[in-house]
């Protein structure tokens, strides 16, 4: 009777961290799309030139431009264009890349990809484990969480991985074409989404190969990967084909960027260290998980050994090049997930109901976070301007913000933010002048502070953060004359 409890308390929690999760996800695809303060949005332009063109003419040229992410990514961007031209009563060759209405579209597609890939891994957890419980331990990935609302390929290629895994358990039990064409495809959406994704490819191979081992087999393995392969130069990487349109171009092929990439033996310490900060939970379960089922304690569950050549694989060759931040680790945490989902569920019920409890907490201080303003509007309230200007403040660009003037700043010795000198709006005359001000997000750090980036220790940041965005600090000089101000602003002297 007291077990039934135990278990009825976690059931509670567990719907409890669902929906608080959801709460703080929402909240972040509500935050600021205005403005939109998140770093790189290309795949937003692509998704415009590709609507654009495709109307107005153009579109080859534009095919054989897309590098830095896979074309696959960006189409269905250029897609949904269409029906939001209609909601918002503009032309699609209208909706500009970082208007409201793309902001907003780029963050619904990022959340639905996150909701696919829930489902997606329940009906995985449900298949090795006859529950899905071990979903709650994927939402304590403070990473997972923040690209679930991120303009960013990362969910999208972990979705599809996932879902060639799913085929390919399938495939290895029932060997039916269906599934194999629908795990040798997801793997090949997968590769088109980000360049990762090709990794994803391990898992119908296994489950092809499974139980059919010899020279006809290896061939008919290695011929439809090679369909596949050539389906995806087309599908994801048209500009592979430039040449042969007379547009000749760097050729480059590396993780995202396609921007080359250097490999440092250190780095791979700075990922598990960023990972750690992040996603510490599933690590330390994955580590219980795999040395109970290496001392007999507990079965390898189906596909748990490819799940770990896949992992081991994929840390070899991404976790040692500098281009790779911690994001890209996204499509090996779900696979974590299950290898500790065992020990996780066997653990002593305190120390679930704790865990549970201690990220019910911090999705609603992300809630909280999510409806207030960040560092940036904030800096843009206090200077009292909604006009966005291009330039940079504390090495970051304007243009996102809406500062009120165009100017430059320099990353001073003391570590002060100083803004100078500054053009005025028209760019005709000289203001050398400094706003004198100091907003945080964090009294320990200057970073990003959860705005769709990775954040050092998170768990400790995100409850000590006061709001998103990172530290901003604009100072100024003895008053000057308000005339001297854009937009008859007094100046300030509250240092």
């Amino acid at each position: 009777m007291r077990e039934e409890k135990c278990q009825i308390h976690l059931r509670h929690l567990r719907s409890i961290l669902s929906a608080t999760f959801l709460l703080a996800v929402i909240a972040f695809c509500l935050h600021d799309y205005v403005a939109n303060p998140q770093p790189d949005n290309q795949v937003l332009r692509y998704g415009y030139e590709l609507d654009v063109t495709a109307r107005y003419g153009g579109l080859t040229d534009i095919l054989l431009n897309v590098r830095k992410y896979p074309l696959l990514y960006a189409v269905p961007i250029a897609v949904l264009r269409v029906p939001l031209s209609l909601i918002t009563d503009l032309r699609p060759g209208e909706i500009y890349p970082f208007t409201e209405p793309s902001i907003f579209l780029g963050r619904i597609y990022a959340f639905l990809y996150a909701g696919a890939t829930f489902i997606v891994f329940s009906k995985l957890a449900k298949r090795l484990f006859g529950t899905d419980d071990a979903m709650a331990l994927l939402q304590t990935s403070l990473m997972f969480f923040l690209f679930s609302s991120a303009v960013r390929p990362h969910i999208p290629v972990t979705c599809w991985t996932l879902l060639a895994l799913l085929y390919s358990l399938r495939l290895r039990e029932s060997h039916r074409t269906s599934d194999g064409c629908m795990a040798f495809g997801s793997a090949l959406v997968a590769f088109c989404t980000l360049q990762n994704g090709l990794l994803a490819f391990i898992f119908p191979i296994w489950a092809f190969n499974a139980g059919h081992l010899g020279i006809r087999r290896t061939l008919q393995t290695v011929g439809i990967v090679l369909v596949c392969l050539l389906l995806a130069v087309p599908l994801g990487y048209p500009f592979l084909l430039a040449p042969w349109f007379g547009h000749p171009g760097e050729f480059g092929f590396d993780l995202g960027h396609n921007a080359g990439s250097s490999l440092s033996f250190t780095h791979a310490f700075s990922l598990l260290g960023m990972m750690l900060g992040s996603d510490v939970f599933i690590l330390l379960f994955a580590g219980i998980g795999l040395w109970r089922m290496w001392a007999g304690k507990d079965t390898y569950f189906p596909g748990c050994k490819v799940m770990l050549v896949y992992i081991t694989v994929y840390l070899l060759l991404f976790s040692f090049q500098t281009v790779a931040d911690a994001r890209f680790m996204m499509p090996i945490l779900p696979m974590l997930v299950l290898i500790g989902a065992t020990a996780f569920a066997r653990s002593p019920t305190w120390v679930q109901t704790v865990i549970l409890s201690l990220f019910i907490i911090i999705f609603l201080k992300y809630s909280y976070l999510g409806f207030h303003n960040n560092t940036y509007q904030q800096t843009r309230d206090l200077l009292g301007s909604e006009v966005g200007t291009v330039g940079v403040i504390g090495g970051v660009p304007t243009y996102h913000y809406n500062f009120p003037i165009s100017a430059m700043s320099e990353y001073t010795d003391d570590l002060r933010y100083v803004v100078s000198p500054a053009l005025d709006m028209q760019g005709k005359e000289h203001m050398g002048w400094e706003l004198c001000h100091r907003i945080v997000a964090s009294s320990m750090s200057d970073n990003d502070m959860f705005l769709w980036t990775e954040v050092p220790y998170a768990l400790w940041y995100v409850l000590e953060s006061r709001s998103l965005g990172p530290n901003i600090n604009v100072y100024c000089r003895e008053s000057p004359a308000p005339h001297d101000l854009p937009g008859g602003m007094r100046a300030r002297n509250d240092t």
